[in-house]
């Protein structure tokens, strides 16, 4: 990684799906997980956070959401 570089070249994820996602963590297990990046980007641009990768998983539709069915929290 070149000096003041937040995250190496290339080492960010953008999985569509739960399995490419789990894949992505499985290839990248030092990668840091994002939905949004708010507070990891506010660490990364302040200095205290120099990831070794990104997976933003804000693009897995399965993810996008909290809802309860059928008595149960889905």
């Amino acid at each position: 990684m070149a000096p003041g570089t937040a995250v190496a070249d290339g080492a960010v994820a953008f999985p569509g799906s739960v399995r490419e996602a789990l894949s992505a963590m499985a290839a990248r297990p030092d990668a840091t997980l994002v939905a949004g990046g708010t507070e990891v980007m506010a660490l990364v641009n302040s200095g205290m956070l120099y990831p070794a990768g990104l997976i933003a998983i804000d693009r897995v539709d399965e993810l996008r959401g909290i809802w309860f069915a059928e008595q149960e929290l889905v």
